[in-house]
């Protein structure tokens, strides 16, 4: 009688290969489902601005981890950038951004409850928005809209000065 087991078969080292590649294509997908969750929360704290570039931006952070994204702002239009994510030790989702020279020139604070945070950039060029938790890790999402300076709802704002004019 011919038995074959995992031991002596000469698929075993193929089904591991296969399985740690499976593992790694559907692990992303179900922490994104975690992103994919906290958005709709978020999306509001969006209005009046009209999101640009992807819907988001989205990474997965470890603990004391950050992502940077670097930005094309311009200085006709003012910015709302909408910090989303879940924390797994509920940390606070935090950022800085540096201009184009790399100085910062903005820190959210982490005792900060704001949904968003408006600004209102002086000269354009290519900004570096570092996103990172106070505590933990988790799936860490930035929103970002625009609005142009002259539109009726930019009258009403009070956006961070960014830049020289």
């Amino acid at each position: 009688m011919l038995q074959v087991t995992a031991s002596n078969s000469p698929f075993r080292g193929w089904v591991r290969v296969y399985g740690i590649l499976l593992a790694a294509l559907l692990l992303p997908r179900f922490a994104a489902a975690q992103c994919d969750a906290a958005l709709p929360a978020c999306q509001p704290a969006l209005a009046p601005f009209q999101s640009v570039g992807p819907r988001y931006f989205r990474a997965e952070l470890f603990p004391t981890g950050n992502a940077k994204l670097r930005y094309s702002f311009d200085f006709d239009h003012l910015y709302r950038i909408v910090p989303c994510g879940t924390s797994d030790r509920n940390g606070r989702l935090v950022f800085n951004l540096y201009d184009p020279a790399g100085v910062l020139v903005f820190s959210s604070p982490s005792s900060s409850s704001r949904a968003s945070y408006d600004f209102d950039f002086g000269t354009s060029g290519q900004y570096t928005l570092v996103v990172g938790f106070d505590q933990g890790g988790g799936c860490a999402a930035l929103l970002l809209g625009a609005l142009p300076k002259d539109s009726p709802e930019a009258a009403s704002l009070r956006p961070v000065r960014v830049g020289r004019p």
